[in-house]
């Protein structure tokens, strides 16, 4: 090769070099600018959904000590809580896999929780109506009725005593988390 091309070849070598380099670096920025952004938003939903959650329910949760008499929850459940992560769901693998696993893991045990709490909803209404028909006047089913009390408060009680522990998992859950996403919206 002649001294003119080696100087011609290399410049667009370097060039070449040079853009490719610029390239990643964007593409670096706006995946990282998409991390964060992302953290953001999942941390901001999962305050908002907590604090309207303790507001409403999970105060009185906390501070509820009988254990023996299981206390009626009424907690209007109809709405899908969880529209940001659903849409997002698969965007989570972008985090470090430690962080993107605890949200992941929060999500999931909000939704069951929510779940069981509608269950126990559903108990107490069964509850009601046995009592209901316990109250009626001439009513012969006597021991059926009262078989049937019986074991719907049993399981009253220990369903709430597992909401009880779901909760304080989730608070502790929800600590971790909200820390990783903090740590990835500061990066």
């Amino acid at each position: 090769m002649d001294n003119i091309g080696l100087p011609a070849l290399l410049g667009v070598i370097v060039g070449a070099s040079i853009t490719y380099l610029y390239n990643m670096s964007l593409e670096q920025r706006k995946a990282q600018r998409e991390r964060v952004n992302l953290a953001k938003l999942l941390l901001a939903d999962i305050e908002t959904l907590w604090d309207r959650y303790y507001q409403v329910l999970g105060n009185f949760i906390e501070g509820y000590e009988d254990l023996e008499t299981p206390p009626t929850l009424t907690c209007p459940l109809n709405q899908n809580y969880f529209v940001i992560f659903d849409s997002n769901a698969t965007k989570i693998g972008m985090f470090e896999p430690e962080a993107a696993n605890k949200v992941v893991r929060l999500y999931t045990l909000a939704k069951t929780y929510l779940d069981t709490i509608r269950g126990y909803e559903e108990r107490i209404k069964e509850y009601k109506k046995w009592n209901d028909i316990k109250k009626t006047p001439n009513n012969n089913q006597g021991f059926v009725v009262d078989d049937n009390l019986k074991q719907i408060f049993s399981e009253l009680q220990i369903t709430f005593q597992i909401i009880k522990q779901e909760h304080d998992g989730l608070k502790g859950l929800l600590a971790e988390v909200k820390e990783a996403l903090k740590n990835i919206s500061i990066k």
